[in-house]
């Protein structure tokens, strides 16, 4: 038995991809610790509501990897152009950042100085060769440090908490928003730029006219028709090994405890649990101190269903005021209106949090009076009656954390992992990578390419080439 440990985005690309190359598919069983597939790229529905957990978008430089979502979701496919701003001081500013919008919006005697600011930096750039030693050094020396104090400080340090840009590593920014700078922004404006020279940003993207959920539908159902199996609520426990193989997987099942003997396994689930499941340890020492060490955001989704046809042209924005619990929202009629009833739509807030934190606690109808209260008093975008239901939803190991010594633990766990002859790594949380879903398939499809012998590509490799 082939042994796939995660039904999100990567888990079902490598399922169906594995079918494609032959293996049969009774051979393949999928395994969910939740009551649902998709992970975070999941449409839920509530009330006659359809939203999404968050914004996914679909965008890719992989010609293969494009024509695979084609296949799969055509022809129930929509194309969109992106509108996302960043709330700041009671303002929509356009993001990416634009000198233009800038100044438009803010007025020269506050935005002058700031450009002013950007254009010394850029300056000292040019006679410094020294790598950024954090986030917060790297988003300066693209933004210069006031639009940086201004726009990114405040809302990443509620995005991954702790003290901040100033304890995380430069790769967010370089995985990120790579070249993005002000001046490529006039470029833009004046039709002089390298078109896709910004990674991870795209003015005009796909999205499936039912919602992010529809590829895990799509990806499941063909899974299911050939054969193949997947077991939501299905919690990994124990994974035993065997010299240089694991052997036997055993499962809790809403509260059974169920055993497979295993061939092969490919991963998606959080690289630290992995670690910590397998018995005995892998023969490193260091191994579970490293895993141990991994920090992760968490994520609670807060939905307000209103009264009210849409509420701002963006699919979402951003908002930096450290005095606001959520860190951006969403609207989901400025992506399909026929998500939702008639007349209505649903907002999607997030709220990153560690689970230390008293907020991970917190009960659904507290979080909805919260943000309800946040939003209608601090946007002025509705009155309180049009908000006429809510719901929440947690989401554990949402994003990785990239603390400055995250390299150095992720690179003793791979090391011991590449000695385990039949596991493969795959997705944002089995390779520990804060990635996008076209990255996530193409992990998935690179796994069972190598398990059929068809590539022999390490899935940590795959990189940036991918990204849109």
């Amino acid at each position: 038995m082939i042994a796939v440990l995660g039904a999100g985005i990567a888990g079902l690309t490598a399922g169906y991809e594995l079918i494609k190359n032959g293996v049969p598919g009774k051979e393949i069983v999928i395994f969910e610790k939740e009551d649902e597939i998709g992970g975070l790229a999941q449409t839920k529905a509530y009330n006659g509501f359809k939203f999404d957990l968050g914004p996914h978008r679909w965008f890719t430089r992989s010609s293969e990897i494009d024509q695979l979502w084609n296949e799969l979701n055509s022809p129930e496919i929509l194309y969109l152009e992106r509108h996302t701003r960043i709330w700041y001081k009671n303002r929509l500013i356009n993001y990416p950042l634009s000198p233009f919008n800038v100044i438009k919006n803010l007025g020269i005697s506050k935005s002058g100085p700031a450009l002013f600011s950007y254009t010394i930096q850029r300056i000292k750039d040019r006679f410094n060769n020294a790598s950024p030693q954090n986030m917060e050094e790297a988003l300066i020396r693209q933004f210069g440090p006031a639009l940086y104090k201004a726009f990114f400080r405040d809302y990443n340090q509620k995005l991954w908490g702790g003290e901040g840009c100033r304890e995380l590593s430069p790769d967010w920014v370089g995985q990120r928003v790579k070249n993005l700078t002000l001046s490529q922004a006039v470029f833009d404006a004046i039709g002089l730029s390298k078109k896709g020279s910004v990674d991870s940003l795209t003015d005009r993207f796909k999205y499936p006219v039912n919602g992010c959920g529809q590829l895990s539908e799509k990806l499941a159902q063909r899974i299911k028709n050939s054969g193949g199996a997947i077991i939501c609520n299905a919690e990994v426990k124990d994974i035993t090994l065997s010299g240089k193989r694991l052997t036997h997987l055993v499962i809790n099942s809403g509260g059974y405890v169920e055993g497979y003997k295993i061939d092969y396994c490919i991963s998606s689930i959080p690289i630290d649990n992995l670690c910590r499941a397998i018995s005995p340890a892998l023969p490193s020492a260091d191994i579970l101190p490293a895993a141990n060490g991994l920090r992760y955001r968490h994520m609670i989704f807060v939905v307000l269903f209103i009264d009210a046809p849409r509420i701002t042209k963006d699919q979402w924005v951003y908002v930096q005021d450290p005095a606001i619990s959520f860190n951006r929202f969403m609207d989901m009629n400025s992506w399909n209106p026929a998500l939702s009833p008639p007349g209505m739509t649903s907002l999607v807030f997030e709220v990153t949090c560690d689970k230390r934190d008293a907020r991970w606690n917190l009960s659904d109808e507290e979080w909805i009076k919260v943000i309800s209260e946040e939003f209608v008093r601090g946007f002025n975008f509705i009155e309180k009656r049009k908000v006429i239901g809510g719901n929440v939803y947690r989401k554990s190991h949402a994003y990785p954390v990239y603390t400055l010594d995250y390299k150095n633990r992720l690179g003793i766990i791979r090391d011991a992992f590449r000695k385990v002859e039949n596991l493969q790594l795959i997705g944002r949380n089995g390779l520990f990578r804060y990635n996008n879903m076209d990255h996530s398939m193409t992990t998935g499809l690179i796994a069972a390419r190598n398990y059929s012998g068809n590539t022999h590509i390490d899935t940590a490799d795959v990189g940036n080439e991918f990204h849109g």
